[in-house]
C-alpha cells in the first residue's frame, strides 16, 4: 500500500468520528511529497559553492509520489490545511506543488 493511501484512508476514518476534528496536517517535503532523490548529486557542489540556485535550475526532475496531489486536494476540500515543512528552498517546494 502507497503512503498517501494510507494517510488518506487514516484522515477520511477520523473525518468520519464527529468527536475528532482535524484541523491541519503537516508534511516533510523531500522523500514525503516528492522523489527528491534527484537533488543528492547537486547537494555538494551547492555547499562547496554556496550557490544553492542550481536546485531551482532542476526544479523539473523532482517527482510528486503517486496520490500525493489528490491527498492534498482532498484535505484541503474538507477544510484541513497542508503545512510543508523542509529544509528544501522554499522556491522549490513552491514550483514542485503547483
Amino acid at each position: 500500500m502507497n503512503l498517501s493511501k494510507l494517510i488518506f484512508e487514516v484522515i477520511e476514518d477520523y473525518l468520519s468520528q464527529d468527536s475528532i476534528g482535524i484541523q491541519a496536517v503537516i508534511f516533510d517535503f523531500d522523500l514525503t511529497l516528492v522523489d527528491a532523490t534527484c537533488y543528492r548529486k547537486y547537494r555538494d557542489y551547492a555547499r562547496a559553492n554556496k550557490d544553492w540556485s542550481i536546485y531551482d535550475d532542476h526544479v523539473g526532475e523532482t517527482k510528486v509520489y503517486p496520490g500525493i496531489k489528490e491527498l492534498i486536494s482532498y484535505l484541503r476540500s474538507n477544510d484541513i490545511k497542508v503545512i510543508v515543512v523542509s529544509d528544501n528552498k522554499q522556491s522549490v517546494i513552491e514550483k514542485t506543488l503547483s
